[in-house]
């Protein structure tokens, strides 16, 4: 499973690598709708990596439970990284004891902590 972590961890890092060349590359004088589509080809082949990514800590979770969370931490890092930088294109909802990005809270939900 340490073999599968590395692998999680080097794709994941490749992936930034790549959004951060994207990003460099839409500042360009260069920049045209050329451009933007190939940088979005790019962009969706990232995400349908990372979506497999995805698929492979759901697996291992399900196949070894609270055994993987070992290695799943050594992810955690890398998962936080995406959803800051995902953060801007989800609404802002403050109110959110759980989640300084969430303002809407219903009362009738209840957090079950395992």
């Amino acid at each position: 499973m340490g073999d599968l972590i590395k692998i999680a961890i080097s794709t994941l890092n490749e992936h930034f690598e790549r959004q951060a060349e994207r990003l460099k590359k839409r500042n360009d004088e260069d920049y045209d709708e050329g451009v933007e589509e190939q940088l979005v080809e790019e962009d969706d082949e990232d995400t349908y990596t990372l979506s497999k990514l995805g698929d492979l800590v759901h697996a291992l979770f399900a196949a070894y439970k609270e055994a993987f969370l070992p290695c799943f931490e050594q992810l955690l890092p890398y998962a936080t990284k995406l959803l800051v930088r995902n953060s801007k294109n989800l609404p802002n909802f403050p109110n959110c004891p759980y989640c300084p990005t969430l303002s809407i809270y219903p009362k009738n939900v209840h957090i079950v902590q395992f």
